[in-house]
């Protein structure tokens, strides 16, 4: 079973390099927030969203 996980993580990491840079996932720093979709036929239909903090009920404040 070992050996299997090990074929995995190599077949796994010779893809990730295969892969150029500029292709992969970004991840955004943290204090970032994250990328809010707000609907198309916008000029600008990306938008970020900022967490402020968390509200008494704990649901977050953007």
């Amino acid at each position: 079973m070992n050996d299997k996980i090990e074929i995995d993580k190599k077949f796994l990491e010779t893809l990730l390099k295969q892969i150029p840079k500029e292709r992969r996932n970004k991840k955004r720093p943290n204090g970032m927030g994250t990328v809010a979709f707000l609907g198309s036929n916008r000029y600008k239909p990306y938008a970020a969203r900022i967490l402020i903090g968390k509200d008494i009920n704990g649901l977050p404040i953007y």
